[in-house]
């Protein structure tokens, strides 16, 4: 089965016109929370890391259903929103990886904190349902990505 080619680029997700935009602004100020303090600085406004997640949750799940989304297709959505995230959080990652190899393994464990987080927040969004993986489809070279898996098996 062919995976979907999700965005990468947060800016123009939270960018978009009408109802979808503030589905996408839902889910990542929902998502922010898990990224590491010194990323996505501009979206740290919309987020309140003190909100209570279950409420963040019951509100986009409440706005996802106002606007007639199922939940698989507010699943989808959150998939676009955490790839985009995903893809930031990697090519961080790759230009670490002319920085002290403890740096990129806080970069590392910063893109697995993040998913644990996503996918927990996921899995309180989009019951019942089920998505293709998300897969870093990013700008980062392959040799890089190499790199970086290599680095953190070492």
């Amino acid at each position: 089965e062919k995976l979907p080619n999700r965005p990468t680029d947060l800016k123009k997700l939270l960018s978009a016109d009408g109802e979808e935009q503030l589905l996408n602004a839902a889910v990542a100020k929902l998502l922010v929370r898990h990224m590491p303090n010194d990323t996505l600085i501009e979206l740290r406004s919309i987020s309140d890391a003190t909100a209570d997640e279950a409420r963040e949750v019951e509100q986009l799940s409440g706005l996802a259903e106002a606007m007639g989304m199922s939940r698989q297709e507010c699943a989808e959505l959150f998939a676009s929103v955490a790839n985009a995230m995903v893809c930031n959080l990697v090519d961080r990652a790759a230009d670490t990886l002319s920085d002290d190899v403890n740096v990129t393994y806080a970069a590392i464990n910063d893109i697995v904190a993040f998913m644990d987080g996503a996918a927990t927040a996921f899995s309180t969004v989009a019951v019942n349902t089920s998505i293709q993986p998300i897969r870093y489809n990013g700008g980062t070279r392959p040799r890089d990505l190499e790199k970086l898996y290599a680095r953190y098996l070492s």
